[in-house]
């Protein structure tokens, strides 16, 4: 199938996208690299009044150093807050910030309030992800997802990281309709960080924040299932990295 008719647009900047954004509500859509959308395009799934291609604006394609260690992103993918995505499940394990940017200028929001549903975000319908402030990353980290293929979006994964003031955060995707923060994981680590059978407890505590769906590709059991697993060997190279 080809998409529906629209009319395309390539701003120059950021605010000439945001203007085009706010003089079609609801009618106008993004396009950054297309991964996601040129299919819904060509299914029909979608059929947006007015493209919006983001490629001229070239304030959003960088990579600056943020004054606490960490880094400043042009915004991405992350709007499409696909629940198998893996860019989200990164942002939310380091506490990320992201900018949106619209009419009334630049608000920041916590990525634990940007992913909303499946494929829902907190953005307006007149705003783009201008920016993402990702704080330097801990000395302890771990991350493992389980696909069918390489290449493929993940059945499930988990991000894990630890501070050396033993604080955790432990979070799945693939196992809810967002990214979300496994807390019962988080409170087993916290009490007991180096003890070697933590990760062990804290897998199976993790299944208590799982909401999974069952689709042709697993059932909501076998995510469940997943995430404790995952949740254990994400955790194990975390703790082998904090005491390198």
């Amino acid at each position: 199938m080809k998409p529906a008719p629209f009319r395309y647009a390539r701003p120059a900047t950021a605010a000439e996208a945001v203007a085009l954004l706010a003089s079609s509500p609801g009618e106008a859509k993004l396009l950054a690299g297309g991964q996601s959308l040129v299919p819904l395009l060509n299914m029909r799934r979608v059929r947006p009044a007015v493209l919006v291609d983001l490629n001229g604006a070239r304030e959003l394609e960088r990579i600056d150093p943020a004054p606490d260690g960490g880094l400043r992103l042009g915004g991405g993918s992350l709007a499409h807050a696909d629940p198998a995505a893996e860019l989200p499940v990164a942002l939310l394990a380091l506490d990320a910030t992201l900018g949106l940017l619209g009419p009334r200028g630049m608000r920041r929001v916590a990525a634990a309030e940007f992913f909303r549903g499946l494929l829902v975000t907190a953005l307006a319908e007149d705003e783009l992800l201008a920016e993402v402030t990702v704080p330097a990353a801990p000395r302890g980290w771990g991350f493992v997802e389980i696909a069918r293929r390489p290449g493929d979006f993940a059945l499930a994964g988990v991000a894990a990281s630890l501070d050396g003031r033993h604080h955790a955060r432990v979070v799945g995707f693939g196992v809810a309709d967002r990214p979300v923060r496994l807390r019962a994981a988080e409170v087993v680590v916290t009490a007991a960080p180096r003890d070697v059978a933590t990760p062990a407890r804290a897998g199976a505590a993790a299944a208590a924040d799982c909401d999974p769906a069952t689709d042709v590709h697993a059932s909501a059991e076998y995510r469940r299932h997943l995430a404790t697993v995952l949740t254990e060997d994400a955790l194990r190279q975390a703790v082998g990295r904090l005491g390198s």
